[in-house]
């Protein structure tokens, strides 16, 4: 059998082995036994064999037999009656697999057998180098995202040919996550993040350029160097796209800026505070070129943020009526007679109350220092409710 894999690190495991077994007795009705490389029988229609040394199959294999048939229970120690057949990939015998019982109602199974066998043992090899394989690469995909000095290491260049990951090119960073929920359970959770990817991976299937692995929480993508309308248009399928089989919006940060490979660690970094930002503002992605005090926001702990917030507004019993008002205020540009428009009020009774608000704070929102101090609270505010 050609195959493009290597033989010796082919090994048949026990779950594989078992279900192979299982399989084929289901097809030809008859009793089997599979063999390892150590003559050790590590599957079984009859589960007290299992574990129990197999000398038929020893002798298939030191001596590299095309087929071994027993005839009488004590010719071979540990083997009944029946027919041994090689299992071979690469003509290297990896095991040995016995059909029980007497020879002329079995050897028509014979050939069928070897090749099923060696054909089920080969797939699941293959599907275990690719399971093998994507690990690694999210290995070193959590590595070179999340690792500053990772880019240092005289192994990174090797490990990414190795994987097929080219780091000589210009990249992006986009970060999708769900908007917060009820923590589902962990498989759920895992299924969900699946899907996400799966979703990910068919918008942007065009490019092999295209890395996406994920967290317990984010999808992260880096892109090749698109042009932003390649970028939004990326974004924007793919989150319609996860909506309408996850049924469950998605925030989106970006870093529109161009990284090379030293740069992804910051260019995640910056996608983060875009992402922090894009969930706070109703799953709206947003890109970190945009943003202005969202820069600053996710580095301050709830704590701080309400301490400033009591401090400015420290003799105002009425605090969340006067942020509500400074919240419209500022939004108006400080126009008073858009504000009442706005609050249903006289521009008089506005005027009025803003002069409440300076004689308790000290601060005159009319006053462009003071009125920086007090949009700054109202952003926290805002930022504490949600």
């Amino acid at each position: 059998m050609n195959g493009d894999h290597r033989t010796e690190e082919l090994r048949i495991g026990r779950t594989t082995a078992q279900r192979i077994v299982t399989d084929l007795s289901e097809i030809i009705q008859e009793n089997i036994n599979l063999m390892d490389e150590n003559s050790v029988i590590i599957a079984s229609t009859d589960q007290k064999r299992i574990g129990t040394f197999h000398a038929g199959s020893r002798e298939v294999i030191s001596k590299h037999l095309k087929e071994l048939i027993i005839t009488n229970e004590g010719e071979y120690s540990g083997s009944l009656p029946g027919l041994n057949i090689p299992i071979e990939v690469d003509g290297t015998i990896i095991g040995v697999i016995g059909i029980t019982g007497q020879y002329q109602e079995i050897e028509k199974y014979g050939k069928i057998i070897k090749r099923m066998t060696e054909i089920l043992v080969l797939e699941d090899w293959r599907k275990e180098q690719k399971r093998l394989s994507v690990s690694a690469r999210v290995r070193f995909l959590n590595e070179w995202v999340f690792n500053e000095n990772y880019c240092t290491d005289p192994v990174f260049c090797q490990q990414a040919r190795l994987l097929g990951i080219r780091t000589e090119i210009s990249r992006k960073v986009v970060i999708f996550s769900p908007e917060e929920e009820e923590r589902p359970d962990n498989a759920a959770q895992q299924n969900r993040t699946e899907q996400i990817e799966r979703c990910l991976a068919e918008e942007g299937e065009r490019s092999t350029d295209l890395l996406i692995f994920s967290t317990a929480t984010k999808c992260i993508c880096l892109l090749p160097n698109w042009s932003r309308g390649q970028t939004q248009r990326f974004v924007e399928e793919g989150r319609r796209e996860i909506e309408k089989r996850c049924y469950i919006r998605m925030g989106v940060g970006i870093d529109n800026i161009s990284s090379d490979s030293e740069q992804i660690f910051q260019a995640y970094k910056r996608a983060e505070k875009a992402l922090w930002a894009s969930l706070k503002a109703n799953c709206v992605p947003i890109a970190y070129q945009e943003l202005t005090l969202e820069i600053l926001l996710p580095e301050l702990s709830i704590g701080v943020k309400r301490e400033y917030i009591e401090k400015i507004f420290k003799n105002c019993p009425e605090q969340e009526k006067y942020i509500q008002l400074l919240k419209i205020y500022f939004s108006c540009n400080g126009s008073l007679k858009q504000t009442g428009e706005r609050l249903f009020l006289h521009k008089n009774t506005i005027q009025y109350q803003l002069n409440k608000l300076k004689e308790r704070t000290g601060l005159d929102p009319r006053k462009m220092e003071d009125a920086a101090l007090l949009y700054m609270a109202v952003v926290l505010a805002e930022d504490c409710r949600t």
